[in-house]
C-alpha cells in the first residue's frame, strides 16, 4: 500500500492550499502554532474511523463500512497538515515507508489502531511530529488497505473531500 510520490505531492499541495483557506476564513495568522487543536482533531478523526470500521465490536455480526474510506481521509487531512506544520520533505520522507512497512504490514486493524494511536499520544508528549508523522501515516493507509482500499481509493476519496472542505470553506461552515 503505496501512494505515489505524485499523488502525495499532490495531495500536499491541496491541503496547503485547504490549510491556508481555512485560517484566511477564521481570521488566524499563518504563524498561529496550531498544534494541540490539530492533535485533538487527527485523534477525533482516527477515533471516528476506527468506529466506523468497528472491527472491535465483537458483539456486532452486521458491520457497515459506508463511511470508513470518508472517515479515513478525514484523518489523513489532518496528517498532512500537520505534515505541512513540520516541513515533511516527501521525497526524502517517503523512503522509510518500505522498511516501516515490513514491521507492521501483518497487524490486524485493532493492533493497528492501537499502535498508531499509542504513537499519536508519545509523539505529542515528547514533541517529535517531524519524526513519527509517516509512521502515523502508514498506520491509517494500513488500516484502510486492511479494509479492502486501494491507493486509487486512497487519492480519489482525498481529492473529493478536498473540495468538499473547500466548499464548505467557501459558506462559513
Amino acid at each position: 500500500m503505496k501512494l505515489t510520490k505524485e499523488q502525495l505531492r499532490e495531495m500536499m499541495k491541496l491541503q496547503s492550499e485547504m490549510d491556508l483557506i481555512a485560517l484566511k476564513n477564521n481570521n488566524i495568522d499563518v504563524n498561529t502554532d496550531l498544534t494541540d487543536e490539530k492533535y485533538i482533531a487527527l485523534k477525533t478523526e482516527l477515533h471516528e474511523f476506527i468506529n466506523e470500521i468497528e472491527s472491535f465490536k465483537f458483539w456486532k455480526k452486521n458491520r457497515g463500512k459506508e463511511n470508513v474510506l470518508e472517515e479515513g481521509i478525514d484523518t489523513i487531512h489532518f496528517i498532512l497538515s500537520m505534515m505541512l506544520d513540520y516541513e515533511y520533505n516527501i521525497q526524502e520522507d517517503l523512503e522509510i515507508t518500505e522498511k516501516q512497512l515490513e514491521h507492521i504490514e501483518n497487524k490486524s486493524i485493532n493492533e493497528l489502531y492501537i499502535m498508531t494511536d499509542a504513537l499519536m499520544v508519545d509523539t505529542y508528549m515528547q514533541c517529535t511530529w517531524k519524526e513519527m508523522l509517516t509512521s502515523i501515516f502508514i498506520g491509517v493507509l494500513l488500516m484502510l488497505s486492511k479494509c479492502g482500499f486501494t491507493t486509487d481509493d486512497i487519492y480519489a476519496e482525498y481529492l473529493r473531500k478536498n473540495q468538499i472542505n473547500k466548499e464548505r470553506q467557501a459558506k462559513n461552515y
